[in-house]
């Protein structure tokens, strides 16, 4: 895939942003690989793991080269955004570099975010003269709240060193040569639960957080985990004093 590539093993899918010289920004060509690969990655994985390649950037959001030449406009980084946010399966970001732009929201996506020490997010909207994306703006306050939402978007600052935890952007730092082994550990953690229940929950989660309560789907999905064989395995497994090996079903 162009600028993106996919690997799996042990019920976890890696996506890598794998275009170091251009500091992982996305064209069009590399957003609609990215949403494929996020699309299948839900089909055939438990976990989705997401990186950069290189040690500078892990993302620098949106093409500028392409956003300029009109191929790109200021929305449709979202396609991607929208795809990772919506994935029914647990996502961990594995920050190897700075996050730019809608690079940052790529990484606010994802349910688990690690990054190595030293790295900065920043979103220069307003310095460019774009009024950032809807959706982008919603998930901004929900993850960070509205004071640090603001002083990333309005005000232009990053977000680094101690602030990056304070502010709930980044769940750990790591040195470099420990991050990925780290965010792999949490991908397998994620991948050892029951599926069936992580899913629900996790769209329980992301509804509460944007205000979108549905008591009807709560029940529903509430019903489903309750009827599941991944239940009496669970139950099974906690009386037998044994790990639990869940199906998804």
């Amino acid at each position: 895939m162009p600028g993106i590539d996919i690997q799996y093993q042990d019920h976890v899918a890696v996506l890598t942003l794998n275009n170091p010289e251009r500091h992982n920004a996305l064209g069009k060509t590399d957003i609609d690989a990215a949403v494929d690969a996020i699309r299948e990655a839900q089909k055939r994985a438990r976990v989705l793991l997401v990186t950069g390649a290189g040690v500078s950037t892990f993302c620098a959001g949106a093409l500028l080269t392409d956003m300029q030449s009109g191929t790109l406009n200021p929305d449709a980084f979202e396609r991607v955004t929208n795809a990772l946010f919506a994935c029914p399966i647990p996502t961990v970001a594995a920050l190897n570099g700075n996050a730019f732009g809608g690079g940052v929201e790529l990484a606010l996506c994802c349910d688990f975010r690690f990054a190595r020490e030293g790295i900065r997010l920043q979103v220069p909207a307003a310095s460019i003269g774009i009024c950032y994306p809807a959706n982008g703006i919603r998930r901004l306050v929900a993850t960070l709240g509205l004071d640090t939402a603001k002083h990333l978007l309005l005000n232009g600052a990053a977000i680094e060193g101690d602030a990056l935890r304070y502010s709930g952007a980044i769940e750990q730092v790591f040195p470099a040569d420990q991050l990925i082994h780290a965010a792999w550990q949490r991908a397998q953690q994620l991948a050892q639960q029951a599926p069936l229940a992580m899913q629900g929950m996790k769209e329980l989660l992301n509804r509460a957080a944007v205000d979108e309560w549905d008591d009807m789907r709560y029940k529903e999905i509430s019903k489903r985990c309750m009827l599941s064989e991944d239940l009496m395995e669970g139950l099974a497994a906690k009386k037998e004093k044994r790990t639990p090996t869940f199906k998804g079903k």
